[in-house]
C-alpha cells in the first residue's frame, strides 16, 4: 500500500479543526483558512516531488471465535510462499491484542513499512512480484480471558 498523502492528511484534519473553530466566528476567517490550505496543498505537493514516497505494508485476517471462551490476544504469522513451488520465502510474525467474544468474528490488521519479503525490493515490488507470492495466515497462539491458551504444536 502506497502511503503518499500522510502530510496532506494531516494538514487537511489541522485545517478542518481551523475551520470548525472559526464557523464560531465570521467567514472572512473561514475564507482565509481555505486560501491557506489550498497554499498548504500546493507545498507538499512540491515536497512530495523531491522526497520518495513511503510504502507501508497492510497485513488483514479474519478470525472467528469457535470456543465457548471469550479471546484475549492471538499470535499469528503471516507466511509468503512461491506460488508454483510453495517454497516459504518469508513470515511475518504479528499478535493482536483483540478480544473476540464466544461465535464472534474479528478482523486483524496490522501496518509496517518492513517489505513481505527479502527477496523483494520495497520500490519493485509491481503486480508482476505480487502475482508470484501467495500467502496465507496460521494462527500460532491464542490466549483466552480465563487466563488459558492454545499453542500450534
Amino acid at each position: 500500500m502506497l502511503l503518499d498523502n500522510f502530510d496532506e492528511t494531516r494538514a487537511r484534519q489541522r485545517n478542518e479543526r481551523r475551520i470548525e473553530d472559526a464557523k464560531r466566528g465570521n467567514s472572512a476567517e473561514i475564507d482565509k483558512i481555505r486560501r491557506e490550505a489550498k497554499a498548504d496543498a500546493a507545498n507538499i505537493a512540491v515536497k512530495h516531488k523531491e522526497t520518495p514516497s513511503r510504502y507501508v505494508f497492510v497485513y488483514k485476517t479474519t478470525i472467528k471465535n469457535g470456543s465457548p471462551k471469550a479471546i484475549k490476544s492471538i499470535d499469528w504469522d503471516y507466511i509468503f510462499l512461491e506460488r508454483g513451488t510453495a517454497t516459504e520465502l518469508g513470515r511475518q510474525q504479528f499478535t493482536s491484542e483483540e478480544k473476540i467474544a464466544p461465535g464472534k468474528t474479528k478482523e486483524l490488521i496490522v501496518t509496517i513499512t518492513k517489505p513481505p519479503t527479502q527477496t523483494i525490493s520495497l520500490t519493485a515490488l509491481n503486480k508482476n512480484e505480487r502475482e508470484s507470492l501467495d500467502g496465507h495466515v496460521i494462527v500460532v497462539r491464542v490466549d483466552y480471558a480465563d487466563g488459558t491458551s492454545w499453542q500450534r504444536q
